[in-house]
């Protein structure tokens, strides 16, 4: 599941809806629904229903007839609030972003989204080729001319495996960023309604 994910982030493709909605209307539900676009400086209350509820922050911006979206969501209970700042954002390393256009009139608006994690996908790819091509390097040159250690095929082996090691990273955080998705796509849908 999490490779078909990867893979799926590879095709750049946006879904496409249509609301009988002004765009003007959609933007200001959008607004509303974003309503802390700094949660840091809000007051203790207001962050801590933040934290357990989730929110989603980003920008909305624009002029009539062309829209942008540029979204990203933290699930309930996910977000630490002040502490994340030094604590770090555990799951940014695969965080994915939710893109997209709004362009309409008075009657209907069409809304083109896509949930973009495409440099995960790139990164994990990169990662897994060149650490597993470095690594073999390494393996074939150490069984064609064996020398004691330090000797070249270490000086290959040992950026594989450091690549390898990112890219197990990035696996285990390919679940959170699978449920970020979800939450991204369920929160747009039911906030244009």
């Amino acid at each position: 599941m999490k490779v078909a994910w990867l893979v799926r982030h590879l095709d750049r493709q946006m879904a496409a809806s249509e609301l009988l909605l002004p765009e003007a209307a959609c933007v200001a539900r959008l607004d509303q629904a974003i309503g802390h676009r700094s949660p840091l400086s809000a007051d203790r209350a207001t962050r801590r229903e933040l934290a357990e509820h989730g929110f989603v922050t980003g920008t909305v911006q624009g002029t009539p007839g062309s829209v942008s979206l540029r979204l990203t969501c933290y699930r309930p209970r996910i977000w630490l609030g002040r502490p994340g700042v030094f604590l770090g954002d555990q799951d940014k390393l695969a965080k994915p972003i939710l893109k997209g256009r709004l362009s309409g009139d008075e009657g209907r608006t069409e809304v083109c989204f896509r949930v973009d994690a495409f440099g995960t996908a790139v990164s994990a790819l990169v990662f897994v080729t060149l650490g597993i091509s470095l690594v073999l390097a390494g393996a074939i040159v150490s069984l064609v001319h064996p020398m004691p250690m330090p000797n070249f095929s270490s000086a290959l082996w040992i950026p594989g495996a450091v690549l390898l090691a990112f890219s197990l990273v990035i696996w285990w955080v390919v679940d959170s960023a699978i449920l970020d998705e979800q939450y991204l796509t369920d929160w747009l849908l039911t906030t244009l309604g």
